[in-house]
């Protein structure tokens, strides 16, 4: 199976991930800019983006085993959504 690089967020040196878990990272980036999408046109649109935000700021179960799956803290993707989502509200206000 094939080998990425990823650089960790809490140390300086990178480390080598499995391609499954590159594929999981994808997945977690991916509903990220789902979440954090500035424009929506369309209600459908709306409630998207706030179904991806719910899932970030909500946790659960499928929330954790996607972030575990990617090699990545639960609690601090968490937090860091949290975040960034409180900050967005303070700009659209």
């Amino acid at each position: 199976m094939a080998k990425f690089k990823t650089l960790n967020a809490d140390a300086a040196e990178q480390r080598e991930i499995t391609g499954e878990e590159y594929l999981w990272i994808s997945v977690l980036s991916r509903a990220a800019e789902d979440a954090f999408q500035i424009s929506c046109n369309t209600l459908s649109a709306v409630r998207d983006v706030e179904q991806a935000l719910h899932w970030f700021v909500r946790g659960g179960q499928d929330f954790n085993l996607t972030c575990e799956y990617a090699g990545r803290n639960p609690a601090y993707v968490h937090h860091k959504a949290v975040i960034e989502y409180t900050s967005e509200i303070k700009k659209r206000k």
